[in-house]
């Protein structure tokens, strides 16, 4: 072999890992957005159930103040409770409108594939349990302080 295609054989040799590691980030970053799309896809059940918990936590939270179960009756006198029980009737028709898209992407779900819907209905029910979660732990803080 001459000295210059000897050169050119290991150069090449020495350039495939370099580009195979390339071509591997290129490809696990862009498939990236799939995996955790199926992965919101395939727990859109457990997102439903677990957001559906929540909401009945944080409705029986609710209850308890109003009906004056909590301690403290000065609370239902004041401005963040009148606030926080706002938020907790308009979290409650959220949840409602999300389960009603539930219920409607489950049976079109029956009769064709729509991933994109379920993904979407996924994420979203995550950042409401995320929101719900939340306000509970503000009804808590607001019982234990006024």
């Amino acid at each position: 072999m001459d000295p210059v295609a000897a050169t050119l054989a290991a150069a090449f040799i020495g350039a495939v890992p370099v580009a195979a590691a390339l071509i591997y980030k290129l490809g696990r970053d862009a498939s990236t957005p799939i995996i955790r799309k199926g992965s919101s896809i395939k727990n859109l059940h457990h997102n439903y159930e677990v957001l559906d918990k929540e909401l009945q936590k944080l409705l029986a939270l609710a209850t308890d103040i109003d009906h004056g179960r909590v301690n403290s009756k000065e609370i239902k006198n004041t401005g963040t409770y009148k606030l926080w029980i706002t938020r907790v009737w308009e979290i409650q028709a959220e949840v409602e409108a999300l389960v009603n898209e539930y219920e409607r992407i489950k049976e079109k779900f029956r009769r064709e594939i729509n991933g994109i819907a379920k993904g979407k209905l996924s994420k979203k029910m995550v950042n409401k349990h995320q929101e719900v979660r939340q306000h509970i732990e503000e009804g808590k803080f607001l019982i234990a302080n006024l």
